[in-house]
């Protein structure tokens, strides 16, 4: 499968294309498959799976969310009072704001951000 350069979905009777270089994360709501741009949002119908693996430059943070690696700039644990399924913390992504870590993928959000110079 070649890798696509553009994300691509039909909105009223426009198609509407976005570089995926300017996607800072994916998320999903129910079928659907969420882009999330500068400019806004791309509703997809890939499912989260296909695009990790299409697209190697993003990283699972969560179930339903991918984010851009190169825009993880930090970590922060989260410390629940009680733990009743908690989550592991959040990640700063870079012009978007925080965004929740599974407890599963805290690890390897870590290990990225040691990486990194």
């Amino acid at each position: 499968m070649s890798r696509r350069e553009h994300l691509s979905a039909w909105y009223r009777d426009r198609r509407i294309s976005v570089p995926v270089e300017s996607v800072t994360h994916f998320s999903t709501d129910l079928k659907y498959t969420i882009a999330h741009h500068p400019n806004g949002e791309l509703m997809l119908l890939d499912s989260l799976v296909k695009l990790a693996r299409e697209f190697p430059e993003f990283i699972c943070i969560h179930r339903g969310m991918l984010a851009r690696k190169s825009l993880i700039t930090r970590f922060r644990e989260h410390r629940p009072v009680t733990y009743h399924g908690a989550d592991g913390g959040f990640v700063q992504v870079e012009g978007v704001g925080e965004l929740r870590v599974s407890r599963s993928r805290t690890p390897v959000i870590k290990e990225l951000l040691r990486s990194f110079p």
